[in-house]
């Protein structure tokens, strides 16, 4: 109003046009702050919610992966009951059968070879000398929810005894077979070679066969195995099981995934190869003396687990260099055995029996853990 004023003294003659503009403009100017307004700024985006989900949805998956791993796991032990009720998945009550398999009459009995890939097997002498035949008894044990389911997996799972007459034409298939049957290795002739085989229903599948396994009994006449002597050739394939042998002698090449092998009463010859991945390793009987030959290749007898203890009785008399190891475990026993412990490996390389003699360098007795402890005891006299 104050600049009206001071038009209005020089001329009241001014256009009113003019007057109005300037009212305009005042208003105009009077009223600008209210017309602008402030432009928004865009929200930022939050990221937590987004992260946190992320992470609950990675922690639900590995759950799930870590439970999927424990639930087929125990279902692939022998004799394990699945949780949960999945019915014909393996879970309810144990249904058994029993295999009729004839006696097997045999002369002579120089390789004996018996594949498992789920199941107990068991390798025993006669104690009844006027037994004369190879006895095998198979047992299918299914864990399922009804009879019904059972006898259908019983109807897939087959055990089969190869006659001897075609062991070598068309020998039966072993997973991870050590030494394969022929007439040139000096293992036996057609005539005396023994093949047991039990074939499973995919085992290697998540919904079928995984609760399914066979039991395997083989009783050999104790004149068979007196006739063999040390140069019978046995070899057990028992991936997932435990291996009994008892009053078995000759190169024994044994092996095992999962489960324990427990040999007594046995004459342990060169080259014998005792193996198990996780379970323990009892062994109780003697080391045959090789023949140390003049070229002076190392001979050994090789104990060997992953997880698991080696528990080993022998004579005092055993004349023996010792190779022991273990990566977490301890060495001892009875033969006061000074183990050296150094970057947490615990090994000793020796005589087993200081006061056997001097044992020839090139036959070891190898007992090599990883996990595990090892063992000697003296065997009782």
């Amino acid at each position: 109003m104050t600049r009206r004023r001071a038009r209005s003294q020089d001329s009241w003659e001014e256009p009113e046009e003019d007057y109005y503009e300037d009212e305009y403009e005042e208003q105009e100017q009077y009223h600008e702050p209210q017309v602008r307004r402030r432009r928004a700024r865009p929200r930022k985006r939050r990221v937590w919610p987004a992260l946190l989900a992320g992470c609950g949805l990675g922690i639900f998956l590995a759950v799930l992966a870590a439970a999927a791993v424990v639930f087929f796991t125990i279902r692939s032990i022998p004799g394990a009951t699945s949780p949960g009720g999945l019915g014909s998945l393996g879970s309810g009550n144990k249904y058994t059968q029993a295999i009729p398999i004839a006696p097997i009459q045999l002369t002579a009995l120089t390789q004996l070879q018996v594949c498992d890939k789920i199941g107990n097997v068991s390798i025993t002498s006669s104690a009844d000398p006027n037994v004369n035949t190879i006895s095998v008894t198979a047992t299918k044990i299914v864990q399922t929810d009804s009879q019904s389911h059972a006898n259908q997996e019983f109807a897939r799972m087959t055990v089969e005894t190869q006659p001897p007459a075609s062991a070598l034409t068309n020998p039966l298939t072993c997973t991870a077979q050590t030494i394969a049957p022929t007439a040139t290795t000096g293992q036996g002739t057609s005539s005396s070679i023994l093949t047991v085989n039990a074939t499973m229903p995919d085992v290697t599948s998540m919904l079928h066969g995984a609760s399914d396994s066979v039991d395997i009994a083989v009783v050999v006449p104790s004149s068979l195995i007196a006739q063999a002597g040390p140069s019978m050739l046995v070899l057990v394939n028992a991936p997932l099981g435990n291996i009994i042998m008892d009053s078995i002698s000759g190169n024994l090449q044994i092996k095992a995934s999962s489960g324990n092998i427990k040999i007594s009463h046995a004459v342990l010859e060169a080259g014998s190869h005792i193996e198990t991945g996780q379970g323990n390793i009892t062994f109780s009987g003697l080391l045959g003396q090789p023949s140390v030959n003049a070229t002076g290749t190392t001979i050994r007898y090789l104990f060997q687990c992953e997880q698991g203890n080696i528990d080993v009785t022998l004579p005092t008399t055993t004349n023996m260099t010792l190779d022991a190891n273990t990566n977490v475990g301890t060495i001892g026993g009875d033969f006061n055995l000074a183990a050296q412990t150094s970057n947490g490996i615990t090994s000793y390389h020796g005589p087993l029996v200081s006061t056997a003699g001097t044992p020839p360098a090139n036959v070891l007795l190898v007992t090599d853990v990883s996990t595990g402890n090892i063992v000697f005891h003296k065997l009782a006299v």
